[in-house]
């Protein structure tokens, strides 16, 4: 005997539209990548970070991100404030949003960084990418003062370390 359920369809639209809230909101995707292309881990940033001096090639620092972008909202206001926080941090905002020629920076980094695709938010500072929302805020201090060889204030490797692993 085969049974039907009959759900009403304002209840199964309800459900696909709380689906994809939470599928907006969240990111699809979290990566470190560096300029060859491989993804890496935060054990690889804490040892660049560590072992090379500061490499800032005078290449800009700049973000990618979409106004209508769920994941990308939350980094877009981290990076707004820490800007406000820090002046003269020289942090470019791209918004992708009807910008053709924003696309086509983005794609450009896409071939530079060796990537066959990327997600959104994704933030560029010098050799490394950090992609999503959690690497940009979790990351973005540390590397950005890496690069520029700027020690943030009051803060030791290990601090940054269990930062950017979520710890702290």
């Amino acid at each position: 005997m085969i049974r039907s359920h009959n759900f009403p369809v304002g209840t199964l639209m309800a459900v696909f539209i709380l689906i994809g809230m939470i599928l907006s909101v969240f990111p699809a995707s979290a990566t470190i990548f560096f300029e060859d292309g491989a993804n890496r881990t935060v054990s690889d940033v804490y040892t660049l970070m560590n072992t090379t001096k500061p490499a800032d090639d005078g290449r800009p620092i700049v973000f990618f991100y979409d106004p209508d972008c769920g994941s990308c909202i939350p980094a877009h206001e981290y990076l707004t404030t820490y800007i406000a926080d820090h002046p003269g941090t020289p942090v470019e905002m791209v918004n992708l949003s009807y910008n053709q020629e924003g696309e086509d920076r983005l794609n450009d980094l896409l071939h530079t960084y060796h990537r066959e695709w990327m997600n959104i938010p994704v933030m560029f500072i010098g050799p490394v990418a950090l992609e999503g929302t959690d690497e940009i805020i979790n990351g973005f201090e540390d590397v950005y003062s890496w690069y520029t060889g700027r020690t943030p204030a009051a803060m030791n490797i290990w601090d940054s370390f269990l930062k950017m692993l979520g710890f702290v």
